[in-house]
C-alpha cells in the first residue's frame, strides 16, 4: 500500500470516528435528556442535592422544590437522576382497577335460572353490603397485582452524569499529518 493511500484511509477512519455527539456541549447533552416539567434529582458541583420539577432555561435548569424556585446553571450540574420510585403508584393503580372490576361485576350480576336457595347463600340481587365486599375484595387483589408488577419494573436512575469526554479530529495540513485529541471532564 502506498503512503498516500494509507494516509487517506486513516483520515477517512478518523472522520467516521468523530461522531456529532462528541461535538455536543454539556448544555445540549442535558437538554437532550430531560424535559420541561420532569421530576428529577440534581447534584451540583457543591455537593448540594435538589429534588423537584424542572423548567429548562437558556442558562440552566430552574427547579421548583418545596415551594421555592432554585436556578442551577448547566456548568454546575454534575448528575441528574430520576427520583426514587415507590410501590405506591402500583398499589393505587391496582386497587382502582380491581375495585372498578369488582364493582362492575357485582352490579352486573344477575340471578341464574332455577336458583336453589342454600341455607347460607340466597338467590337474588346482591345487597349493598355484597357490592361493597366484592368491590373491596377485588380491589385488594388488584392492589397485590399492582404492587407485584411495579416491583418488577426497574429503570436506570441515572439520566445524565458529567464525565470525561474525548474529541478526536484529524489534522491534515501541508507537512503535518496526525490527530488532535481533546480530553475534557
Amino acid at each position: 500500500m502506498t503512503r498516500t493511500i494509507r494516509v487517506c484511509s486513516i483520515a477517512v477512519c478518523l472522520l467516521f470516528a468523530c461522531s456529532p455527539t462528541f461535538a455536543q456541549t454539556e448544555n445540549e447533552r442535558i437538554q437532550a435528556r430531560v424535559k420541561d416539567g420532569q421530576k428529577v434529582k440534581v447534584l451540583d458541583d457543591q455537593g448540594q442535592e435538589l429534588q423537584g420539577r424542572i423548567t429548562m432555561t437558556a442558562d440552566g435548569l430552574s427547579m421548583s422544590t418545596n415551594g421555592t424556585v432554585v436556578d442551577v446553571p448547566y456548568d454546575r450540574i454534575v448528575r441528574i437522576d430520576r427520583p426514587d420510585d415507590t410501590l405506591k403508584n402500583g398499589a393505587l393503580t391496582g386497587f382502582v382497577a380491581g375495585a372498578a372490576f369488582g364493582a362492575l361485576a357485582m352490579v352486573s350480576y344477575s340471578e341464574p335460572e332455577g336458583c336453589q336457595v342454600v341455607r347460607e347463600f340466597g338467590c337474588g340481587e346482591p345487597s349493598a353490603g355484597g357490592i361493597i365486599a366484592g368491590t373491596l375484595l377485588l380491589g385488594g387483589l388488584g392492589t397485590a397485582v399492582g404492587v407485584g408488577i411495579d416491583a418488577l419494573i426497574r429503570r436506570d436512575a441515572k439520566i445524565y452524569q458529567r464525565g470525561a469526554h474525548a474529541t478526536l479530529s484529524p489534522v491534515l495540513t501541508r507537512g503535518v499529518r496526525g490527530a488532535l485529541v481533546s480530553l475534557r471532564w
